[in-house]
């Protein structure tokens, strides 16, 4: 965070001093150009770190500071273009580029208002954004650069070193940076072209929306339709794997279940999800890159018993080389991780829904007990299969087969969700007995839920 505010008071103190002292000759020595050239570089380093953490995030209260970093840039190239190159190719070719004082001066207030925008955004982004999640940032995965995103890291590196050497040896520094510089620019320019954007809503009066029953050999052909579509436009070489996941590859049987597809496309490939009705039939297409999908496969938390089977079960239209064994493998390893954490979340889970059916309570909120009843019994039924390492096979029956569940757990679970008839005061009873029984089943692994003292 001092980088941040160093960064532009050392680009103002470099640029300024020497317009406002021309005559002291220490601005040309070595001692103060190498330590300038540091003190700068160091923060810029870390306000360009700062900027990073909001490189990929989509969050609302974000995109402003987004849009003046992207002026930052401008200004950047601005610097660069009218003062930096023509003083590198005059240093290395001994030939006066033409109007040195007016490129002179606006180079140099490129610069700082470069440094500024560079420093204030990153100031905002420390103080405001640094400690969030990716989840709070709408930032979903993190991933691995594509071969374009490699690219263009190399070309950073070397327009940085570029700047580095034209220090020492401006012939050099110039030829490395303008090497690393036309194919950055170029990544710039085509970069929006890799984008792919949203359908813009259709005008005119609202369709009708019918669903109809669909046969299993219709929703496979349909399947393997859209897979040769994915194939074609995107390529073998970006595409991983294809496969029907969800409803139908559970039970391709069901006439009314939709139709959606896993598609696993090479790291740093971003496609936007899709879906609609297509011939009354619900078709979701949905685009995980590799490190996302893996991630998701690895992660063992409250919601594994719910998820992870639609991972396991799949109808596979495309794989290539056998990458589905790298998924296997992932899932393994979620078979295998602590289940403390998961454990104690939904435990804890449990006791801020308990806490809502006692406001309710209070509040003679008839529809608000129902409702924390509810919850209590489901948040339940997560605990239990948390509890037995058991995840959806046929369904979330399933939970009913588990050995570790409270003592009469199908009735209360029932009465508590209001499957079967039952008063207002029977409902509540289940779904307390439920709360009871479920933290001694937590209790009797270890989980410890209270803190004798207060904890930060």
């Amino acid at each position: 965070m001092i980088g941040s505010v160093s960064f532009p008071v050392v680009a103002v103190i470099g640029v300024v001093a020497p317009l406002m002292f021309p005559t002291i000759g220490f601005y040309d020595t070595l001692i103060f150009q190498w330590g300038y050239m540091i003190a700068l570089f160091a923060g810029f380093y870390e306000s360009f770190n700062g900027i990073a953490i909001i490189e990929d995030a989509r969050a609302q209260s974000v995109v402003r500071v987004k849009k003046v970093v992207n002026i930052g840039w401008v200004l950047c190239g601005v610097f660069f273009a009218i003062l930096f190159f023509p003083l590198m190719i005059s240093l290395a070719t001994s030939v006066e580029v033409p109007f040195y004082e007016v490129r002179l001066w606006i180079g140099n207030a490129a610069l700082v208002s470069w440094a500024l925008v560079f420093g204030v955004c990153s100031l905002i982004v420390w103080d405001r954004w640094s400690s969030l999640s990716v989840e709070e940032l709408d930032i979903r995965y993190w991933e691995n650069l594509s071969r374009r995103g490699m690219i263009g890291l190399v070309c950073r590196i070397g327009i940085f070193a570029g700047f580095v050497l034209s220090v020492l040896l401006p012939a050099v520094g110039l030829a490395v940076m303008a090497a690393a510089s036309v194919p950055f620019i170029f990544l710039t320019l085509t970069g929006k072209k890799t984008q792919v954007e949203h359908r813009p809503p259709l005008q005119g009066p609202p369709e009708k929306v019918e669903l109809r029953k669909v046969s299993r050999k219709e929703k496979l052909s349909i399947g393997e339709q859209i897979c040769d579509l994915i194939l074609s436009q995107y390529g073998r070489r970006r595409v991983h794997a294809v496969c029907i996941w969800g409803d139908t590859a559970e039970d391709p049987d069901l006439p009314y279940s939709s139709l959606d597809l896993l598609v696993v496309v090479r790291d740093g490939i971003r496609l936007p999800s899709e879906q609609y009705v297509f011939s009354g039939l619900l078709v979701g297409v949905n685009y995980w890159q590799e490190i996302q999908i893996l991630h998701r496969a690895r992660e063992f938390d409250e919601n594994w018993p719910w998820h992870t089977d639609r991972l396991r079960k799949r109808i596979v239209l495309f794989e290539k080389k056998g990458w589905l064994h790298k998924l296997d493998r992932a899932l393994e390893e979620s078979d295998k991780a602590d289940s403390a954490e998961p454990i104690r979340d939904t435990a804890l889970k449990l006791v801020e829904d308990f806490g809502d059916l006692r406001n309710a309570r209070l509040e003679n909120d008839e529809s608000w007990m129902k409702m924390s009843c509810g919850r209590i019994a489901w948040s339940t039924v997560t605990l239990v299969f948390l509890l037995d390492r058991r995840y959806l096979r046929k369904g979330w029956e399933d939970v009913f087969e588990c050995q570790a569940k409270p003592s009469d757990f199908r009735r209360l679970f029932e009465t508590a969700v209001g499957f079967i008839s039952a008063s207002l005061e029977e409902r509540i009873q289940a779904a307390e007995k439920l709360f009871v029984e479920s933290l001694e089943l937590a209790g009797t692994r270890g989980i410890s839920l209270t803190s004798p003292q207060l904890q930060i």
